[in-house]
């Protein structure tokens, strides 16, 4: 993995305490983007009954591809809806219990 140059990072820093700093002062939290949260959007896996790991080339963004590959594997597979899931937001976030934007999105 390559680290990013030292300017770059330095930079990212900056910014970032720039805007928090402005958030404290304002009491306007900026929203956290994707990237932020690690988000990952709902899937939909073509595994063997009862597995649970999709088969090769099995998981899908649509509801749609996952049944044509179902149909051409013929019995014995399956079709598991994944949930979209904010990972860093549910997971590791400290303050997710009290933050306004997961609130809001919880809804």
């Amino acid at each position: 993995m390559e680290l990013l140059p030292r300017e770059t990072v330095q930079r990212w820093i900056k910014t970032r305490v720039r805007l928090h700093k402005k958030a404290i002062e304002k009491g306007i939290w900026p929203k956290c983007t994707e990237d932020d949260k690690w988000q990952r959007n709902s899937k939909f896996a073509v595994r063997k009954e009862g597995g649970k790991q999709a088969i090769k080339n099995g998981l899908f963004d649509d509801h749609k591809g996952a049944l044509e590959k179902l149909k051409a594997m013929g019995s014995g597979y399956e079709i598991e809806s994944r949930p979209a899931a904010r990972i860093r937001c549910e997971r590791f976030c400290n303050v997710r219990g009290i933050c306004p934007q997961k609130i809001q999105e919880d809804k």
